[in-house]
């Protein structure tokens, strides 16, 4: 029995954004929450008409994210991440330390993670007419600037145009 997120968080949020939590790899608990992939149902629950941002980059990129910030990489390998499939080697246990680890994930096994995130979360906007879905593509400044000013016209003027150099 969980929680509702408000809980956790307050319930006079108006954005949650990067619920994550991933431990580090010196930790001896598997201690990693992903809100935002494994709690979809119960944010459906308490906040039914959420609308989800899905920023992305395209795949070279977003593996190059991947496997240098933080060693996310090596820590997702380590734990049970919800669509992440594992070879039977990392599914074995390893012993880390020094924030090294002898797991690591292919660029295939993250191509195909991150691909099934996003058609999952599309699934579930589709099933939750309810919930809007901005797709916003990183890699065209153009219209992702559109997308944001349209659905936040008030801050066009100011953070938004700071994203980018607005010509």
């Amino acid at each position: 029995n969980l929680n509702p997120l408000s809980t956790f968080f307050g319930s006079s949020r108006h954005v949650y954004t990067q619920l994550d939590y991933t431990a580090p790899l010196t930790n001896s608990t598997d201690l990693s929450v992903f809100p935002q992939i494994q709690l979809l149902d119960e944010m459906h629950q308490e906040f039914p008409n959420s609308t989800f941002l899905l920023p992305f980059y395209g795949d070279s990129e977003w593996i190059n994210w991947a496997t240098t910030f933080h060693n996310f990489s090596s820590r997702w390998a380590s734990m049970e991440m919800p669509g992440l499939i594992l070879t039977r080697e990392q599914q074995k246990t390893s012993s880390c330390s020094n924030e090294q680890c002898e797991k690591r994930l292919s660029d295939e096994q993250l191509r195909e993670w991150w691909c099934g995130h996003v058609k999952h979360i599309r699934r579930f906007t589709q099933v939750y007419p309810s919930h809007s879905l901005l797709e916003l593509n990183l890699n065209d400044k153009d219209s992702t600037l559109n997308i944001l000013k349209r659905y936040f016209p008030a801050s066009s003027k100011g953070c938004l145009s700071q994203l980018y150099t607005v010509s």
